[in-house]
């Protein structure tokens, strides 16, 4: 594995956990868009196609996960991007786009939309609808609405464990499958109630590396 160079220096000082999230998470642009398809203002129209889909500001779109980064810090051996794409060459071990959503309006009113739907999340409906999604479309994930509710406490809403009855007509479908088709790789949203949610879990991730730098074990 190799850290990016600024991203391990900063972890090694004494600058706020907080400081590097901001700074290499948040803001700059993204390690897929700037080394992979080397066009940076394809960035922004895809922050921009996914804001007006979801009725928010680009400010509060941004890519994370190893598109950023340009590796994993969620994994143990911190995964660089389209490494497993590397070893195979095969299409669908490419790695994923992972953008934020940071918007509590559309947050509160989507998981609304979601427990109407469900008749207030009834039983019967969850056993016919709520089993399998496109995600999940050969296995039955008995457990999909234990892991949209385990998300929602910590204020992150899963389209993977969404039922397909919602996904089918969620207003973020078509501008990610067409950014999927156009960048040959899948586009995947998570949407946030604020930002100290998206914030507190990526700080966790940062700090685990942190620590293993200073353990020189990076």
């Amino acid at each position: 594995m190799s850290i990016p160079a600024k991203l391990k220096a900063d972890l090694a000082s004494e600058k706020e956990i907080e400081h590097v999230f901001q700074k290499h998470v948040v803001d700059g642009t993204s390690f897929i868009f700037e080394n992979v398809i080397s066009d940076v203002d394809q960035e922004y129209l895809l922050r921009l196609d996914l804001a007006r889909s979801m009725d928010c500001s680009i400010h509060e779109v941004i890519l994370v996960g190893s598109a950023k980064l340009g590796y994993s810090v969620k994994t143990e051996g911190f995964n660089s991007f389209d490494a497993k794409y590397a070893a195979t060459r095969d299409q669908a071990d490419r790695s994923d786009i992972d953008v934020a959503i940071v918007n509590r309006q559309f947050f509160d009113k989507t998981t609304e939309q979601i427990f109407h739907l469900s008749r207030q999340f009834d039983s019967d409906w969850k056993k016919d609808n709520w089993r399998i999604n496109s995600f999940y479309p050969t296995t039955d994930k008995s457990n999909l609405f234990k892991s949209y509710v385990t998300y929602l406490a910590k204020g992150w809403l899963r389209p993977d464990f969404l039922p397909n009855v919602y996904l089918s007509c969620a207003p973020w479908s078509p501008t990610v499958s067409i950014w999927s088709k156009r960048l040959g790789r899948n586009v995947n949203i998570g949407i946030y109630a604020t930002w100290t949610y998206l914030k507190h879990y990526h700080m966790r991730h940062l700090e685990n590396l942190r620590q293993r730098i200073n353990n020189l074990e990076v």
